[in-house]
């Protein structure tokens, strides 16, 4: 049975980045479960769609919504405590993390996410369950650096190497079977297991990552 308009919880999709906004709305208007109750980038909109939606989704990018920091999403959920709050985002790091945690935000995932891992997220954010990628959570438990949509060249065999070579090069995954002489799945298989190693959700932030790391002979053929 469907959500009536009136039944459907609002969502506030705070980030400057179209393509992600838009990307979510239609993720979401289409599991019937949600409707849009603002887009921004801006902190004092946030603000404003919080008070009149109290019981909101917010789905934000703190570093794209005018910085806005832990200690002030953690005024939002003070004043609506019905509010449910997922991040995503680029990048964070363990201190970013422990202070949205203890401002009360536990739902944490890098824009690398799949569909899947988002509705997940979503689901256990409007449920009031902890929700984290499997990233942050291997930050956590290492307490290093950021994770971040910056490459990790040792992170890939020897295989996935050649393959992303060849994307940076412009070969399509049905070429790429060809000359690896294996399945378009496995193909598709590598390329995914790429991108999740690598922090990254675009052929041109792989393009980059193959300049930078050597395994493209002429860096200025991306230029």
């Amino acid at each position: 049975m469907n959500s009536t308009t009136r039944d459907k919880r609002p969502v506030i999709l705070a980030d400057s980045q179209f393509l992600v906004t838009e990307t979510l709305r239609r993720l979401l208007e289409g599991e019937g479960f949600f409707r849009m109750a603002g887009i921004t980038a801006s902190k004092a909109e946030v603000v404003k769609w919080c008070r009149h939606e109290p019981d909101a989704l917010i789905i934000i990018d703190p570093q794209n919504c005018g910085n806005l920091r832990a200690d002030e999403l953690a005024d939002l959920k003070n004043s609506s405590p019905d509010l449910a709050i997922l991040v995503l985002t680029h990048t964070v790091t363990p201190g970013l993390v422990k202070a949205y945690s203890k401002a009360g935000i536990r739902n944490v995932i890098l824009k690398n996410a799949g569909k899947e891992e988002i509705l997940e997220a979503v689901s256990a954010a409007c449920a009031g369950k902890k929700y984290y990628s499997e990233e942050i959570i291997d930050l956590l438990l290492a307490g290093s650096g950021p994770v971040s949509h910056e490459p990790q060249h040792n992170r890939l065999t020897e295989t996935e190497k050649e393959i992303v070579r060849l994307i940076a090069y412009g070969y399509t995954t049905k070429e790429i079977a060809g000359r690896k002489h294996i399945s378009f799945h496995t193909v598709v298989s590598h390329r995914k297991n790429i991108f999740r190693k690598l922090g990254i959700s675009h052929v041109s932030e792989l393009v980059l990552f193959a300049s930078r790391n050597g395994l493209t002979e002429s860096p200025e053929y991306y230029i």
